[in-house]
């Protein structure tokens, strides 16, 4: 069942690379030019070095927050987290599915005697972080361009959404009571677990690096974009670009958000006016694609105890 259920989910998601890819090509109003990228990119060589620089940096943070997301009795390397991270990037972007999460959870738990669900929890505090803050973010958005020009409508929250919403959670709730049995809720409490292991006494560090975190990234985007001399993004375009594609990126899809990034940055390039800018989103996605990939494979083929088979094998046992 877990097997189909694993090949379900790659051929839907799939489909929905090919669907935003062709999306993406159909809305496209100039023709793609590898030849003039490649140009451009010579001529600005030194942006996109620094935003690959950055890029790795931005690892670094990454893997100082995750430390301090482990209970403080939990001692783990950093040098081990780092490649862990890159690791995951690496499947995220060879897979169908977006597994890197878990891939990492898995890596880290076979060094280490913590469960896995554990690891799991640790890493749904690092996404609740990082939801938080392209939200607060976006919030800056809003205020900057205005809810009128972003077509936001506040009023789609209504009282009866809020109630089924509140009526939703009591029947998981109920379901949870009644019919989860006694492995599932260990692995639920081993979840929590890692989950609410923040360390508090480093909540301010915390909060700082889930700030610099994603300024370094809109500064990434703003160094991709200046290599383009058309363009001419300020850093609030190049915040927008940032957190639309964020949240796009959230549908769990792999091949590194293939079709459904580009179709993202596509639209708010759309909404400032632009017309010619397909050789700028095919950079920013493939830039940071090929560090992660070629980064994260070195650390993974290192590892004499990981292969794509016996992850499979393993994840698909628990």
């Amino acid at each position: 069942m877990k097997i189909f259920k694993l090949f379900l989910n790659s051929i839907v998601s799939i489909l929905i690379v090919i669907i935003c890819v062709i999306f993406f090509i159909n809305n496209s109003k100039s023709e793609f030019n590898l030849e003039e990228l490649f140009v451009v990119v010579i001529s600005g060589w030194y942006y996109l070095f620094l935003a690959c620089i950055i890029l790795i940096s931005n690892v670094y943070l990454r893997t100082y927050r995750w430390k301090y997301l482990f209970n403080s009795e939990t001692k783990l390397k950093f040098n081990f987290l780092f490649k862990s991270q890159l690791i995951g990037y690496f499947i995220n972007n060879i897979s169908p599915i977006r597994i890197g999460d878990l891939v990492r959870s898995y890596v880290v738990s076979k060094k280490t005697n913590q469960k896995m669900s554990y690891i799991v929890g640790t890493i749904a505090m690092e996404r609740f972080l990082d939801t938080i803050t392209i939200m607060s973010f976006g919030l800056i958005l809003i205020f900057h361009y205005g809810s009128d020009y972003l077509d936001i409508k506040f009023n789609l929250i209504s009282s009866s959404f809020i109630i089924w919403l509140l009526l939703a959670f009591g029947v998981i709730f109920l379901c949870y009571k009644l019919f989860f049995n006694t492995y599932l809720n260990k692995i639920l409490k081993n979840f929590w677990l890692g989950f609410s292991a923040i360390q508090f006494e480093h909540k301010k560090s915390i909060i700082i690096y889930s700030i610099l975190i994603w300024c370094f990234y809109s500064i990434n985007v703003f160094l991709i974009q200046s290599i383009f001399s058309e363009l001419q993004l300020n850093i609030f375009d190049c915040l927008l670009i940032l957190v639309s594609a964020s949240l796009l990126q959230m549908i769990p899809i792999g091949f590194g958000g293939l079709g459904v990034f580009h179709l993202g940055v596509q639209g708010v390039l759309n909404k400032l006016g632009l017309q010619d800018y397909n050789n700028f989103i095919i950079l920013l996605h493939i830039y940071s694609l090929i560090i992660y990939t070629v980064y994260g494979g070195y650390f993974f083929f290192s590892e004499k105890i990981l292969n794509i088979k016996n992850i499979y094998r393993d994840l698909l046992k628990d």
